[in-house]
């Protein structure tokens, strides 16, 4: 029985891009997607044969993210020690949008001996990671899926993750107000805000740690919000006296 285990990104992909409403040409396209031929070429015994025994609704197995993949002869490094630069952070939330698995991968999977996209052709990277195992492939999209949420958790002052108490009814919470006036824009405004704090460039930025420039411009949103407070209250206490 062949499930989708068995088949390669690519594969399901051009599954899910199948926009034919009939069902015969829809069978038709299937099993020519599954056995890599042309299925109108078949018997309709062995073309009747071939797709009993496809199923694609069975569970996807999920296999233990490793550290790396030999894919087409080439070896990729996976770092899961979530040293994401901000190049990478940018790509993946722009590819993310898109639902492109196959780009996603090309963000976390690198050729041994490069950093990202440096010194490699891209596009002969995406190639490869169309021939990935799609259980593997899915199990690699979840764990950075889990792994950026964390790191968006570790910046509530960005992103709006921290839960407080509400004061007029203790066991009723409430998400942090949302003071923030980059995150209406996205990414970009903290890119250039941490070149502002630090004095890089842009093209060093985002050869840089994602954490390290939420970080930076974490603190200097938390410093900006404190010192607002502190002149509120400042102009409170002397319209007081």
């Amino acid at each position: 029985m062949i499930t989708l285990n068995n088949l390669t990104v690519k594969q399901v992909m051009d599954i899910k891009n199948i926009t034919e409403e009939d069902d015969v040409t829809k069978a038709l396209e299937i099993v020519s997607i599954v056995y890599k031929t042309n299925a109108e070429d078949m018997s309709i015994n062995e073309f009747q044969s071939k797709l009993k025994d496809i199923d694609l609704s069975k569970p996807i197995d999920r296999p233990k993210v490793k550290k790396s993949y030999i894919i087409n002869g080439t070896k990729y490094i996976l770092d899961k020690s979530l040293n994401i630069s901000t190049a990478q952070y940018v790509d993946y939330t722009n590819y993310m949008k898109e639902g492109n698995l196959v780009k996603i991968l090309s963000v976390f999977l690198i050729p041994e001996g490069h950093k990202y996209n440096d010194g490699y052709d891209i596009f002969n990277v995406m190639k490869d990671m169309e021939e990935l195992s799609y259980p593997i492939a899915t199990s690699i999209g979840f764990f950075f899926l889990a792994a950026i949420e964390d790191i968006h958790k570790a910046f509530p002052t960005l992103f709006n993750t921290e839960i407080e108490e509400d004061e007029s009814d203790n066991s009723q919470t409430s998400q942090r107000p949302d003071n923030n006036p980059f995150k209406q824009f996205g990414i970009l405004p903290y890119i250039l805000k941490y070149c502002q704090l630090t004095n890089h460039t842009f093209n060093d930025a985002l050869k840089h740690n994602i954490s390290t420039v939420f970080y930076i411009v974490s603190y200097d949103v938390l410093k900006t919000e404190h010192e607002l407070k502190q002149l509120k209250h400042g102009r409170t206490n002397s319209t007081i006296s």
